[in-house]
């Protein structure tokens, strides 16, 4: 395999994570690649195989693996490769990516039982909390930084403040 082949496989949606997985001193089992790589479990095959083609793996065992286990370690070259993702940040970021991506998982997961209630009807709507709070249709405008009113602010402040406080009140 040609320098062009090894380019072509980093590039690929697998290649570059499947470096970033394997550990550098003891190699890593398939089945802990496969929890670290996004890939379906034929594609990481595969990319196993052409890993190995490229020079940058070689199958090997510990003597603590279960009998089926396949372990992969880094050839040199791969080794080579893994210090210099390592040393411009990639694993890093990797692993931050995969941190993110786990944290939104979990957020979407925390939220889908509230966007059930919503979508039963059992939340509040817009016009419920509108009603709930005495707003005016015309008052309940969504807020962004081009439609707020200073003057209708301090306005409706003040109205609060006098229909709460009498003593506040204009004569």
């Amino acid at each position: 395999m040609t320098q062009e082949d090894l380019g072509e496989f980093i590039q690929k949606k697998g290649g570059a994570e499947l470096i970033f997985a394997i550990e550098k001193d003891r190699g890593s089992i398939q089945k802990e690649i496969a929890k670290i790589v996004n890939i379906s479990e034929p594609n990481l095959s595969n990319k196993l195989d052409i890993a190995i083609e490229v020079g940058l793996l070689e199958e090997t065992r510990l003597a603590g693996d279960h009998g089926n286990a396949k372990r992969y370690q880094l050839t040199t070259k791969g080794s080579e490769l893994h210090t210099e993702f390592e040393e411009r940040g990639l694993i890093s970021k990797y692993n931050q990516k995969r941190e993110l991506e786990s944290d939104i998982n979990s957020s979407i997961e925390d939220i889908s039982g509230e966007l059930d209630d919503i979508l039963k009807g059992t939340m509040p709507a817009a016009s419920q909390l509108v009603e709930e709070r005495n707003i005016s249709d015309e008052e309940y405008i969504p807020e962004s930084p081009s439609n707020i009113d200073a003057d209708k602010i301090e306005e409706h402040v003040d109205t609060q403040s006098s229909e709460s406080d009498p003593s506040r009140s204009e004569d």
